[in-house]
């Protein structure tokens, strides 16, 4: 769509390297905007086991989402210390 003039979109610039070298489109800086923050999901088949790399690379991908955000799971409430 956007290729065609139809709209624009906020995409990560690794999925468009081919795009981008060939001038079919451009990317624009977006200067003093709060970060955007998107959510990771890996997807896997339910019903089948997976191998041993798998689960290191999804052991490795929790460690670094733990690391750069704190999982508050949902309906847990955060406990504040009262100043005395």
């Amino acid at each position: 769509m956007v290729e065609r003039k139809l709209g624009f979109s906020f995409l990560p610039q690794i999925a468009l390297t081919q795009e981008l070298r060939q001038g079919k489109l451009v990317s624009i800086e977006i200067i003093d905007a709060e970060p955007l923050r998107r959510n990771l999901d890996v997807i896997h088949p339910r019903l089948r086991p997976l191998a041993k790399e798998a689960l290191d690379l999804l052991g490795l991908l929790r460690s670094a989402a733990d690391t750069a955000l704190p999982a508050v799971r949902p309906g847990a409430r955060r406990r504040h210390r009262s100043a005395s």
